[in-house]
């Protein structure tokens, strides 16, 4: 799996992690998100190739939730962005390929050929 990592702001009060997986010849990947701290959160992960969204709120203390993303209609490739209503400033960006074994395409986003929708 190759990959980009971006990260900005900081969530007053607690911490955000974000651990990206995937298994070998598969074609998605698994975020987990994890929080520490006293405060509650709504985190939402945006697919930027499909504009696709997906909210999980995390109980404060040490709340936590996966979520798992197909990669099969963009051949392996993601752009996700992580954000939490609570600051407007956060922003924890994950972007690569997951090498599934098969053949594979360039990025769909290079050359124009997808617009991102982040």
């Amino acid at each position: 799996m190759g990959f980009l990592l971006y990260f900005k702001g900081r969530l007053s009060g607690l911490a955000l992690h974000v651990r990206a997986e995937s298994k070998s010849y598969e074609s998605a990947i698994k975020l987990s998100l994890r929080i520490t701290g006293s405060h509650q959160a709504s985190v939402t992960v945006i697919d930027a190739y499909s504009g696709a969204q997906i909210t999980r709120s995390l109980g404060a203390n040490f709340g936590q939730a996966d979520c798992e993303i197909s990669l099969d209609r963009f051949g392996g490739w993601y752009d996700l962005l992580v954000t939490a209503a609570e600051d407007s400033t956060f922003a924890y960006r994950l972007a690569g390929h997951v090498e599934t074994g098969r053949n594979s395409v360039s990025d769909p986003a290079m050359g124009g050929l997808l617009t991102l929708k982040v």
